[in-house]
């Protein structure tokens, strides 16, 4: 049995899984071009039937071309597509393609292709006259592979182009089920399965697709996002358990489907000098116990915001510090002048005082900063800021640092240096 080959290259941004699937329907044997190409290898009394089912799928991005080698046919998908290059009329084809269009099949020195032009190689059958000796010893290794896929040989090797597996696991009930404990007993066995497919290929779940087909005919579908990989179905199941407490489905369930988003597992190496903190599976059951009473986007570990202002904190999504944070060299490397440096205690919140000129010695300042003030909308500006800030010495000794409030007109202390 005779193949031929179908290029078929996408510039529209797209998912690469996507695409293999459609292709997949369309031969058994598929090769990754990379990075947004695809070889079909397909029987060729099936050729124009595949070539048709191509051109249905409505992509005006899509560029396809055919010959009877990878060579020929990803050549006339790049450079001429919806070619055909039937069998036998390959160097015809070829022939009259300048040598640049190499560069789309084989990374080599650009220098190489003004060196082929100084020498007056024009086209592709050009190429392929001159001596191969000649050749290597003027352009190296790279000269054999330039003269064969010149004549449309396949010298290159494709990656088999394989899906990625989908972790999925279902069940059909014979009879609707109301309550939650026998609903929890059945996503526990699919939950177990699921779990022994992901471990054999080491993997773990970092987020579930939980979907249920309810006797009314609809569909209630929740996403459990967890906050740490993890391969334990009881703690799995557990967060399912809170997730049905906290939106329970409003009619019998006749049918369950769970779908794992799979991730590396992550392991965690204790310190033989520190504690050790607590278990990630035990940490996601609470922050999910906590999530139903306070709701998820109430918890969240703080850090700063990108903002120059003072204090701003934003809350990210919780997850398990995998390691315990340690002073760098710099900041555990003790002072060799000995210098003392003031520490500012800061006061929270700022403390509004009264200011006399007699009541300062020494200033230095202001440093000013605002923000916000660029947003749209009268709801987005309230959140104005601006303040000019001092640091002085009061009469009394005491240093600290006050600023100006802006938008509430107003002094404020905003702390003391020790």
């Amino acid at each position: 049995m005779s193949f031929r080959f179908i290029a078929v290259f996408s510039a529209a941004s797209g998912d690469s899984q996507t695409w293999g699937e459609q292709l997949e329907r369309l031969s058994p044997r598929i090769e990754k071009y990379p990075p947004n190409g695809w070889v079909l290898a397909v029987p060729s009394r099936y050729e124009a039937e595949t070539l048709t089912h191509l051109s249905r799928l409505g992509d005006r991005t899509l560029r396809v071309g055919s010959g009877s080698t990878r060579t020929v046919a990803v050549l006339a998908a790049q450079a001429n597509p919806g070619t055909v290059v039937p069998h036998g009329r390959e160097q015809d084809f070829l022939g009259r393609l300048p040598p640049a269009v190499l560069a789309r099949c084989l990374e080599v020195n650009p220098r190489t292709w003004e060196v082929l032009q100084d020498w007056g190689v024009e086209t592709l059958a050009e190429l392929a006259a001159l001596p191969e000796h000649s050749l290597t010893a003027r352009l190296g290794r790279a000269a054999p592979v330039l003269l064969a896929l010149a004549r449309g040989e396949d010298v290159l090797f494709l990656p088999e182009y394989r899906p990625e597996p989908r972790f999925t696991e279902s069940r059909l009930l014979d009879w609707p089920i109301r309550e939650l404990e026998p609903l929890l007993f059945v996503l526990g066995s699919l939950l177990t399965r699921l779990g022994h497919r992901l471990e054999e290929r080491g993997k773990a779940v970092a987020a579930l697709r939980l979907s249920l087909r309810l006797e009314t005919g609809r569909s209630w579908e929740s996403h459990v996002s967890l906050a740490t990989p993890t391969g334990d179905s009881r703690t799995i199941l557990s967060l399912v358990r809170l997730e049905l407490q906290t939106h329970p489905p409003d009619a019998g369930v006749l049918g369950v489907e769970v779908e794992a988003e799979p991730a590396s597992p992550r392991v965690i190496q204790p310190s033989l000098l520190e504690p050790r903190g607590p278990q990630p599976e035990k940490l996601m059951q609470t922050l999910a116990r906590l999530g139903s009473v306070v709701g998820g986007g109430c918890i969240g570990v703080p850090q700063p915001a990108d903002s120059h202002r003072p204090d701003a904190l934003i809350l990210r999504p919780p997850e398990v510090l995998l390691e315990n944070a340690r002073p760098s060299s710099e900041e555990s490397r003790p002072d060799r002048g000995g210098e003392q440096r003031l520490t500012l205690r800061r006061i929270r919140p700022p403390r509004p005082i009264r200011l006399n000129g007699e009541s300062i010695v020494s200033s230095a300042g202001p440093w000013r900063s605002s923000g916000d003030w660029w947003k749209e909308g009268e709801e987005d500006r309230r959140g104005f800021w601006g303040r000019d800030e001092w640091d002085v010495e009061f009469r009394n000794g005491v240093l600290g640092r006050i600023f100006w409030d802006s938008r509430t007109k107003g002094w404020f202390l905003e702390g003391v240096y020790d």
